[in-house]
C-alpha cells in the first residue's frame, strides 16, 4: 500500500473512533453532572437519550447516602437508557392527572433521585402500583406517614391494602437514607399538612455511624417530629446479614438498635420492633443481598406495621371530652405538595 493510501486508512479510522466516543458520551451521564428532574416533555422534544432524566445537583455523599447498599452497580445501568415507551406513558399519565396529582408527581421527580425515579416511572408504564402512588385523602380518615428506607418502602404497599378504608397511608417522596439526609430533607417529607401519626426509621443507611453521632441526629430529628403534633413511632432497623456484614460477621443493626431505643425511651416513643419480626424467619425471607427482603418478608412487615398503626392510632380514638360533655376529634387536612415543591 502506497504512503498516502495508508495515511487516509488511518485518517478514516481515527474518524470513526472519534465519532463513536461522542456518540457514547451522549448517551451515558457524566458523574458530577446530573442535571435536572427528569421532565418527560422536554425529552420528547429534544427526541433523544434522557439528559434530564436525572439528579439535581447534588453532592456525590448524599447521592450514596440515598441510594441501596447493595444495589449501587445498578445506578448507571438505569441511568443510561429509558424506552419511548417508557416517556409516551408518562406524558399520558400527566395529561389525566388532576392538579393535586400532577404536583406530587413533580415532588416525586425532584426527590426520588436518579436511582428511584427511572424505577417508578417504568413501573407506572407498565401499570404496576408503587409505595409512591398518589394518595387522595379521606378526611373522615386519619392520616399517617411513613419515612424510612428501601425497606419501609418495600412494606408501603402492604400497609396501605391492610389499612383500605381505615387509614390514608402516605410514604415520604424519597427513599430516605440516612439520618443526615433526614435532618435534611424533613421539611420536604412533612409538608405543611397534619399528620395523626408518624412511622419512622433511619438505620441500615447509618450502618458505619459511631453510636454517639447516630444518637445526635435522632434526637434532632426527633425533635423535628415532634414539632407536627403526630403521635410517633419508632420502627427499628431490620437485621443484616451475608455480604452486608463487616469482617466480624457482626450485625451492625444491633448496635445501632439498641441507641435508638435509648434515644425514644428518653422521649417516650413507642417502638415497633421490625427486627424481632423478621428475625426467626430471616432465612426464608430475606433475599440474597443480606438486606431486602422476598414478597413473604415484605407482607409479614407490612402486616407488623399496619397492626401497630391501628393500635397507636386506637390510643388517640380515646373520646376526650369537649365542651358540652361531646366527643372532640382534630380532623386531618389536606397535605400542601405545591409547597413542598418549591422547597
Amino acid at each position: 500500500m502506497k504512503p498516502r493510501n495508508r495515511w487516509s486508512v488511518l485518517a478514516c479510522f481515527i474518524v470513526l473512533i472519534a465519532g463513536a466516543v461522542a456518540i457514547a458520551a451522549e448517551g451515558r451521564p457524566t458523574p458530577g453532572k446530573l442535571a435536572g428532574s427528569w421532565n418527560s416533555e422536554d425529552i420528547g422534544k429534544a427526541g433523544g437519550a434522557p439528559k434530564h432524566w436525572r439528579l439535581a445537583n447534588r453532592n456525590p455523599k448524599e447521592q450514596r447516602d440515598e441510594q441501596e447498599p447493595s444495589n449501587a452497580r445498578e445506578l448507571a445501568e438505569w441511568q443510561t437508557t429509558v424506552s419511548a415507551h417508557v416517556i409516551k406513558a408518562d406524558q399520558a399519565r400527566k395529561a389525566r392527572m388532576s392538579p393535586g396529582e400532577l404536583a406530587w408527581e413533580r415532588v416525586l421527580e425532584k426527590n426520588l433521585g436518579a436511582f428511584y425515579l427511572p424505577r417508578y416511572k417504568k413501573d407506572k408504564a407498565d401499570g404496576k402500583v408503587t409505595a409512591w402512588d398518589y394518595v387522595k385523602d379521606d378526611p373522615n380518615l386519619p392520616r399517617v406517614l411513613l419515612i424510612g428506607d428501601s425497606i419501609s418502602r418495600g412494606y408501603t404497599v402492604q400497609v396501605r391494602e391492610a389499612l383500605a378504608g381505615k387509614v390514608n397511608v402516605h410514604r415520604a417522596p424519597a427513599n430516605c437514607g440516612s439520618t443526615a439526609v433526614g435532618l435534611k430533607k424533613l421539611h420536604i417529607w412533612l409538608g405543611d399538612g397534619k399528620w395523626d401519626l408518624i412511622h419512622f426509621n433511619f438505620g441500615i443507611h447509618d450502618r458505619n455511624s459511631k453510636a454517639d453521632d447516630y444518637a445526635a441526629r435522632l434526637e434532632q430529628i426527633v425533635k423535628r417530629l415532634r414539632t407536627t403534633g403526630a403521635r410517633l413511632v419508632w420502627g427499628s432497623s431490620t437485621p443484616l446479614s451475608g455480604r452486608m456484614l463487616d469482617k466480624t460477621k457482626s450485625d451492625p443493626m444491633v448496635r445501632l438498635n439498641k441507641t435508638a431505643a435509648e434515644v425514644m425511651k428518653r422521649h417516650g416513643i413507642p417502638i415497633d420492633d421490625l427486627y424481632a419480626v423478621v428475625k426467626p424467619t430471616l432465612a426464608t425471607i430475606q433475599g440474597p443481598d443480606g438486606c431486602h427482603y422476598r414478597p413473604a418478608g415484605y407482607k409479614i412487615l407490612g402486616q407488623a406495621v399496619a397492626k401497630c398503626i391501628l393500635e397507636q392510632l386506637a390510643l388517640d380514638r380515646t373520646p376526650v371530652a369537649g365542651q358540652n360533655g361531646q366527643k372532640r376529634h382534630t380532623e386531618p387536612q389536606g397535605m400542601n405538595i405545591e409547597r413542598q415543591e418549591k422547597n
